[in-house]
């Protein structure tokens, strides 16, 4: 169920979404994502966590998830840790469940993320999407997010996902979708009877790094670039920050199967 978040600020506002961490990967870039953060904090960047922030059930089957030693618990606590503070600084206003986060409540019968958000962080949860009605003075623009779907390698593929919510959705004005690992932003014309409507569709990154999967077979390999957007009563900034990514992981065929 899409549900509807409504925030009001008095004056411009930067505002993004942050998926796909894995946190407990061997591919998880730890350093990296700790950069974001420190950025998202000294900017006091809002924003929605739109899915996929741990992995576990990635993995072919539970024995080869416990050969990585990782407890599910400690890595639930160790997002709890991460996300209360940006909670408590009125940063992070929401979370999204991402393909791996559902395969915890499909295996366990117990839903994880809506637990943490309804009883540790207090927030709003859905399993699909938000309906963000951001709120600068008098303007209301209106922000969809979700988590993302389909596994297609090339950056078009990526791109008409986009262009197909952009065409589902009446006065949608920003679209953010994760899932894809490869960060863009792309402006969509939506035809209406008033002419055409310009929706701005922006991609999130990823927090791991490349697999050697992705090498071998080809794929093309997502740089790492964070957008977010400043938003104030007339208009909508596009913003872009690239940072470094720090390591390279091997042996990560097992958590991503043919």
């Amino acid at each position: 169920m899409i549900q509807e978040i409504s925030l009001f600020f008095p004056s411009a506002v930067y505002f993004t979404c942050l998926g796909d961490l894995h946190i407990d990967s061997t591919a998880f870039d730890e350093e990296l994502f700790n950069e974001v953060i420190t950025f998202i904090e000294k900017h006091r960047i809002h924003f929605i966590g739109s899915g996929d922030f741990i992995d576990y059930f990635f993995y072919k089957d539970m024995r080869s998830y416990n050969k990585q030693n990782v407890d599910v618990n400690e890595t639930i606590d160790r997002f709890i840790n991460f996300a209360r503070p940006l909670v408590k600084k009125k940063l992070l206003h929401g979370l999204i469940e991402g393909n791996h986060d559902s395969r915890i409540a499909k295996m366990t019968a117990f839903n994880w993320l809506q637990h943490v958000c309804e009883h540790d962080l207090k927030i709003p949860y859905s399993s699909t999407a938000f309906l963000v009605n951001l709120q600068v003075k008098q303007k209301t623009w209106k922000i969809y997010i979700l988590h993302g779907w389909g596994n297609g390698r090339t950056v078009a593929s990526k791109v008409r996902r986009i262009e197909e919510l952009a065409h589902q959705w009446e006065g949608v004005d920003v679209i953010f979708i994760a899932h894809s690992h490869h960060p863009f932003i792309v402006p969509v014309n939506k035809r209406t009877p008033e002419g055409y409507r310009p929706i701005l569709g922006v991609s999130t990154p990823a927090f791991i790094t490349d697999p050697d999967y992705i090498i071998e077979r080809g794929y093309p390999s997502a740089p790492f670039m964070f957008p977010y957007l400043r938003l104030t009563e007339d208009e909508i900034e596009i913003y872009a920050k690239f940072f470094q990514q720090h390591k390279k992981q091997t042996g990560y065929d097992e958590m991503y199967p043919a």
